[in-house]
């Protein structure tokens, strides 16, 4: 996998809760949880950020990270099975694409 992208196939929570599950081994490659950042999808820009959610779902209290496309909904379709993928632009700049 390329450094410079991060892909994802969307679970049924993800879709249904319309976000994307920002896996352990790739938290360096999104700003910290809470700084803003651009995210261009098509002709159009949306400032997001990372969210740390709280969870003690296995073992000791720790964080999921999570990056939320509610403003992205509609129009993009999110379904389980959908693969994502953002790629790194620049400094707190990316984008998006859908397969």
């Amino acid at each position: 996998m390329s450094n410079r992208v991060y892909r994802r196939k969307l679970s049924k929570e993800e879709s249904r809760e319309k976000f994307v599950l920002i896996t352990k081994d790739r938290w360096n490659y999104f700003p910290p949880p809470g700084e803003p950042f651009s995210l261009h999808w098509g002709d159009k820009e949306f400032t997001l950020q990372i969210e740390a959610i709280p969870c003690q779902c296995v073992g000791q209290p720790h964080f999921h990270y999570h990056l939320s496309l509610e403003e992205l909904v509609p129009p993009l379709n999110l379904c389980p099975g959908k693969v994502l993928i953002i790629s790194h632009e620049g400094k707190r700049s990316y984008s998006l694409a859908e397969t």
